[in-house]
């Protein structure tokens, strides 16, 4: 750690915090991930170092790399390469023509993290990064294997809690299921159709309905016997609703009738198939990633 320079906090998580620091000899910045230890708090940074490693070791490039993990002055640290531009960046500042062919790039990266039996489980703009015009996939605390031995999947257990960021998660996790490859094939669907549909927020947006997601006094009830990440608190409730394959549908349709135009329809009608086709899977199929990829031709 003393090789480096901190200037600049860059993210700050439940994990901990994200600082911006500078090799004090090569000049190379850094992410420097910071975890407080203790004995009873789960070590996030640990975990994925160890899910890194092994994706590395498998031959996974687009992830980042790790210069150095340890113990520094009662905190956990990770040492990763600094990355200056987040997918959302792109976007905001270039636009949505080049939105197929980062689509196709995702499909590449998540096939080959599947490969390897893990599920990243928090995909979200944050987490893909771009440097030299390469896309990486970044944060994997909460990320976890689907299989022991490449061959029987776990099996899929009722789970109460959201796993992820609730804007992106999939439809499945809201309804209580254990989290597999299609839910992150689901999150890239959300993910990109807001990149497209750039200034129309998603309609399970919170800026969509500030104030209606908690209901009236019955939610209200329930919602002060539940936290915010149960599947049962309102908020999720109604997001479950809003991601139904029908809701979805509905709203590309109001979409396109406002556009009226063939290129609005034609998008339109490609999420629909996409939302159909990924909403099919059973929990432990192997996303057919070449079919969702060809639905997004440059």
């Amino acid at each position: 750690m003393n090789k480096y320079t901190i200037h600049d906090e860059i993210a700050k998580g439940c994990f901990g915090q994200v600082m911006r620091a500078q090799h004090n000899k090569t000049g190379e910045w850094v992410a420097i991930k910071m975890e407080e230890t203790g004995e009873n708090k789960f070590p996030i940074l640990k975990h994925e170092v160890e899910i890194l490693n092994w994706l590395f070791q498998k031959g996974c490039r687009k992830i980042p790399h790790i210069y150095w993990f340890g113990v520094e002055d009662q905190y956990n640290c990770l040492i990763m390469p600094y990355y200056e531009h987040s997918l959302k960046d792109y976007f905001l500042h270039k636009g949505t023509a080049a939105s197929n062919r980062i689509a196709q790039m995702l499909f590449t990266i998540l096939q080959e993290i599947h490969s390897k039996w893990v599920v990243h489980r928090d995909i979200k703009p944050e987490n893909f990064m771009i440097r030299a015009g390469e896309i990486y996939i970044i944060d994997f605390g909460l990320a976890t294997f689907f299989t022991d031995d490449g061959r029987t999947h776990r099996p899929d257990e009722r789970t109460d809690t959201l796993v992820g960021t609730p804007k992106y998660t999939s439809i499945n996790i809201h309804v209580g299921h254990t989290y597999s490859r299609r839910d992150d094939i689901i999150a890239i669907g959300y993910m990109m159709m807001e990149f497209e549909y750039t200034g129309t927020p998603l309609p399970w947006s919170d800026e969509c309905h500030t104030g209606l997601f908690e209901g009236g006094p019955e939610e209200a009830a329930i919602a002060a016997d539940h936290p915010d990440i149960h599947i049962l608190h309102p908020v999720n409730i109604y997001r479950q609703y809003l991601k139904s394959e029908q809701m979805i549908a509905h709203w590309l349709g109001g979409a396109a009738s406002a556009a009226s135009d063939d290129e609005e329809s034609e998008r339109a009608q490609k999420w629909r198939e996409y939302f159909s086709m990924t909403y099919a899977m059973e929990y432990p199929d192997k996303p057919k990633y070449a079919e969702l990829a060809a639905m997004f031709p440059i």
